[in-house]
């Protein structure tokens, strides 16, 4: 649900730039652009968005990871037996969140630019 949201979320703000932008729009309609040259930088501007929203819900999480450990890393050390360690996200699900983020602008920009014609 939380993904269909962002990816509606994204698809507004695209919708936003595209209006802005639609007088350049018809002009390339006019000149005979191909509709992929006139939805591409929509597209990218939507894998963007989703990027650099995963890029800063990453950072959140690894700033609240720091202070949980701050807080209850002494407290899990001073368990008797092999405590469990208090260690953030694999590489590869950081760049799996991060690549499902691209993802998610794509498409949201695929949504918003389907109304360029």
């Amino acid at each position: 649900m939380l993904v269909v949201a962002a990816a509606l979320t994204v698809a507004s703000v695209i919708r936003l730039a595209l209006h802005a932008r639609q007088q350049e729009v018809e002009i390339m309609h006019l000149v005979g652009a191909p509709l992929a040259f006139i939805r591409g930088p929509f597209v990218a501007e939507g894998i963007l968005q989703g990027g650099a929203g995963a890029l800063v819900a990453l950072a959140l999480l690894y700033g609240l990871h720091l202070v949980a450990r701050a807080r209850i890393g002494d407290w899990l050390a001073g368990l008797p037996g092999p405590g469990p360690a208090l260690a953030f996200l694999p590489w590869p699900a950081v760049l799996a969140l991060f690549a499902g983020g691209m993802l998610v602008g794509c498409v949201g920009g695929l949504i918003a630019a389907r109304s360029a014609r």
